[in-house]
C-alpha cells in the first residue's frame, strides 16, 4: 500500500501535460454546480451534486490510471446520475441521523441537570458538541468513498457503494484525514493568493483522492483495467483482448 508522501508524489507525475485539461474540467463542474444551486434555489444543487462528484472522481480516476480519454472521463460520471442522486441523499439522511442523535443526547443531559446551569454543565455540552463533530467527521471519511467505488462498480446500487466506502475506509481513517491535512499548507496559500493558486492545487488534490482510492481499494497495487463506461472488466474480457 502507498504511504501518503508515495500518493502525492505519484499525484505529480500523473498530473504532467494535464494540468490544463483539469483546470478546465474542475472549473466547468463547480459551474454546473453553482448554476444549478442558482436556478433551483439551493435544491438543484443537491439534486446535481452527486453527478457532479460523479464526473470528477470519474476524470481523475482516468488521471491516476494513465487513462486519460477526453470528455469521455469526464461525461462518464453523468451516466450515474440516478445512483449519484440516490447516495447523495442516503448521505445526507446518515449526517442528519448524526445531528439527531447529538440534538437527543444534549435534550436528554440537559434534562438530567433539570435546567441547572454553570461550570459543569457547560463543560458537559462543549464534550457532547466535539463528540459529535468527531462522530460526523468520522462518517464522512468513511463514506468518502461512495462515489469513486460508483465509477468503478457500475452494476452496484447506491447503497451497496456505500457499503464498499465503508468496508475499503475501515482502518485507514487517520490515513485519509493525514493526505487531506497535508495539503492544509497548500490551502492556506490559496486563501493568500485570492484563489489564484487554485489552478494548480485543485488537480494536485484531486489526483491525490483518486490515488488514495486506489490505494485503499486495491492494496496490492494491481490496478483493475476498465471499459469505456468505467466498468471493471472480468478476467476473460482481459484475456480476450490479449488474445486478440
Amino acid at each position: 500500500m502507498l504511504t501518503n508522501k508515495q500518493i502525492r508524489e505519484k499525484s505529480r507525475k500523473d498530473m504532467t501535460n494535464k494540468y490544463g485539461y483539469a483546470v478546465l474540467t474542475t472549473i466547468l463542474l463547480n459551474l454546473v454546480l453553482f448554476g444549478s444551486g442558482i436556478a433551483g434555489f439551493g435544491l438543484g444543487a443537491i439534486v446535481v451534486v452527486g453527478a457532479v462528484m460523479c464526473c470528477y472522481t470519474a476524470f481523475y480516476i482516468d488521471i491516476a490510471l494513465g487513462k486519460y480519454n477526453g470528455i469521455d472521463s469526464t461525461y462518464r460520471g453523468f451516466r450515474q446520475f440516478m445512483r449519484a442522486f440516490v447516495a447523495t441523499l442516503l448521505n445526507l439522511l446518515i449526517n442528519i441521523g448524526v445531528c439527531v442523535a447529538a440534538g437527543l443526547l444534549v435534550l436528554i443531559y440537559v434534562g438530567i441537570l433539570g435546567g441547572r446551569v454553570g461550570d459543569f454543565a457547560a463543560i458537559g455540552l462543549f464534550v457532547i458538541a466535539v463528540a459529535a463533530i468527531c462522530v460526523s467527521v468520522w462518517v464522512n471519511v468513511r463514506l468518502s468513498m461512495v462515489y469513486y467505488v460508483m465509477n468503478h462498480n457500475v452494476n452496484l446500487s447506491a447503497m451497496d457503494c456505500i457499503k464498499r466506502s465503508w468496508e475499503i475506509t475501515k482502518g485507514h481513517v487517520w490515513k485519509i484525514i493525514g493526505l487531506k491535512l497535508s495539503f492544509l499548507g497548500w490551502v492556506i496559500l490559496v486563501v493568500l493568493t485570492g484563489g489564484i493558486l487554485g489552478i494548480y492545487v485543485m488537480p494536485y488534490m484531486g489526483t491525490s483522492d483518486a490515488n488514495l482510492y486506489l490505494t485503499l481499494a486495491y492494496p496490492d497495487g494491481n490496478y483493475p483495467d476498465i471499459d469505456e463506461n468505467g466498468e471493471i472488466k472480468v478476467a476473460e474480457e482481459v484475456v480476450t483482448e490479449q488474445l486478440d
